[in-house]
């Protein structure tokens, strides 16, 4: 799957880029909101 960026570039699909940001927005979410690591993969 491609995605189109910002900048109107093509680039695969990477799967480890969506999660390294749901788990960085997660680490600032109050404790009691915070998805677990099970949750985000």
């Amino acid at each position: 799957m491609k995605v189109i960026k910002r900048n109107g570039s093509e680039v695969d699909f990477d799967i480890t880029k969506i999660i390294a940001a749901i788990t960085k927005a997660n680490d600032v979410v109050e404790e009691s909101e915070r998805m677990t690591p099970m949750q985000i993969r």
